[in-house]
């Protein structure tokens, strides 16, 4: 699984994100909207490689600062959150 490049995993009812999400370095896309998780861990920064990350529909009130590190995003998507 490490060289996955593209993860969806929206409306799954996920209320957190695996710790097994943080080694897979070589991810591209992210989508983990629509999922009841009500805030993103700062270790999203880890995920260096990511260029479309989706987390829209989260219930976030605020984003950590590691979102910062993602300097190859080209999509970000916040939409539909508190």
């Amino acid at each position: 699984l490490q060289a996955l490049t593209r993860l969806s995993a929206h409306r799954n009812r996920l209320a957190d994100l695996p710790a097994t999400l943080w080694r897979l370095t070589s991810l591209r896309s992210l989508s983990i909207g629509e999922n009841p998780l009500g805030t993103l861990p700062a270790r999203i920064g880890e995920l260096g490689n990511l260029t479309h990350l989706y987390i829209h529909s989260l219930g976030l009130t605020a984003l950590p600062a590691s979102l910062g590190e993602l300097t190859n995003l080209h999509t970000l998507d916040l939409g539909h959150n508190a």
